[in-house]
């Protein structure tokens, strides 16, 4: 999946990056931008409210700012431990889900402290969903997946 990035995004991306990697972590993204197209398709298969949104008003992710992440170790190139498995809807991955071991606990708010310190909100019933948090309305867009080279980052300037 590419990574596309808005002009004001960039700097946050790159920035918990570089926090990251003076701790020993790296990011490991799991979904950023999806189309609009897909998200109404996908809502004719489930109707979910709740995770996906209303495809009459689209998504953070079909704004290109919503970011769906973990952290990996450097030297182990593995995931650290959190709270579920990524898109495990379950109430263990709300943010706020304390029932889990320290280390687990410890992980998931090294990823939300680096993540809001550079502009982005954790979502409250997915401990890997951030939002880049502006007071820029962002335009809903439905670039299709053929129109990128998956090696790239893109970034859309507004």
């Amino acid at each position: 999946m590419p990574l596309l990035e808005i002009s004001s995004t960039p700097s946050c991306t790159k920035a918990v990056q570089k926090d990251l990697n003076s701790e020993g972590f790296s990011r490991k993204i799991y979904k950023a931008y999806r189309s609009y197209s897909v998200t109404c398709q996908m809502f004719k298969m489930l109707l979910d409210t709740l995770y996906m949104g209303l495809p009459c008003k689209g998504s953070k992710h079909n704004r290109g700012i919503a970011f769906d992440l973990t952290l990996i170790g450097l030297k182990t190139k593995k995931e650290l431990k959190m709270p579920t498995p990524f898109d495990s809807l379950v109430y263990a991955a709300y943010s706020e889900f304390t029932k889990l071991p320290v280390e687990v606990i410890k992980n998931r708010e090294l990823l939300k402290t680096v993540m809001q310190k550079h502009g982005c909100k954790m979502g409250p019933m997915e401990w890997w969903h951030f939002n880049y948090v502006s007071d820029t309305v962002f335009k809903l867009l439905d670039i299709p997946f053929e129109k990128f080279d998956l090696r790239k980052t893109y970034y859309l300037f507004y």
